[in-house]
C-alpha cells in the first residue's frame, strides 16, 4: 500500500508544476532537458516550478514531463510521466518525514490517519538526507506504477 502514499505525493507535485505556465528549461539557474525518454516513449517538459519555504527560502525547483501524445489534463492518468526535483538546501530525512506526516494528518480524518500509520512509516523510511545540488527523479510507468530510485 505504500504506492498509494507515493502516488499522493507525486500527484501533489505534478499539480503544483502544472499550475505554473512557464515552459522554459531554465529555472533559478537549473537547466532541465526539454524532453526525456520514459519506458521507451518520449515525454516533453510541461512545466517547471519553484517551491519556497517561509516565502523567502528557495527549497527546490522541479520539472514535470508528460508523454507527448497526451494533454496536461491527462497528467494524472495511466500515462508515462516524470518529476525531477533539484534541491537548493540541505534537508534531513527526518524533516521530510515530519513534514509528510504533518501534511497527511492535516488532510485526512483522524480515523483515516490512524489506519494509514503503517504506510506512512514505510514511506518515511524511504527518505534520504539531501544536500544542495542533489537532484531526484520520480517516474511513473503504466503497469508498473511509480519508480523511486
Amino acid at each position: 500500500m505504500i504506492s498509494k502514499l507515493q502516488n499522493i505525493i507525486l500527484y501533489a507535485a505534478i499539480l503544483l508544476l502544472l499550475s505554473v505556465t512557464a515552459y522554459s528549461s531554465m529555472i533559478e539557474g537549473v537547466d532541465f532537458d526539454n524532453s526525456a525518454v520514459v519506458n521507451g516513449k518520449k515525454t516533453t517538459l510541461r512545466g517547471t516550478g519553484l517551491l519556497r519555504y517561509m516565502i523567502f527560502i528557495k527549497a527546490y525547483v522541479g520539472a514535470f514531463y508528460l508523454n507527448e501524445d497526451f494533454s496536461n489534463k491527462d497528467a494524472l492518468g495511466n500515462v508515462e510521466r516524470r518529476l525531477v526535483l533539484h534541491y537548493f538546501h540541505a534537508i534531513s530525512a527526518e524533516d521530510f518525514a515530519d513534514a509528510t506526516t504533518e501534511i497527511i494528518e492535516q488532510n485526512v480524518s483522524s480515523d483515516r490517519f490512524r489506519v494509514l500509520q503503517p504506510q506512512i512509516r514505510q514511506l518515511n523510511n524511504l527518505y534520504k538526507d539531501v544536500e544542495p545540488g542533489d537532484e531526484y527523479t520520480a517516474t511513473y510507468i503504466p503497469g508498473l506504477g511509480p519508480i523511486w530510485p
